[in-house]
């Protein structure tokens, strides 16, 4: 039993790493958009839940 919860704390901190990449990710875009950067279109955390393209 103790193994599942171990499991389960280890996937929630794995998604919230993802969840927390991804936003930066996104704001560090919208960043270089507002200074008229070119935007880099290819992220390296390619998750379905954040395409909103």
């Amino acid at each position: 039993m103790r193994d599942a919860i171990a499991l389960s704390i280890l996937a929630a901190i794995t998604l919230l790493m993802f969840a927390v990449a991804g936003l930066y990710y996104s704001a560090y875009n919208r960043y270089r958009a507002s200074l008229g950067l070119p935007t880099d279109n290819t992220p390296v955390i390619t998750l379905p839940t954040m395409r909103h393209h």
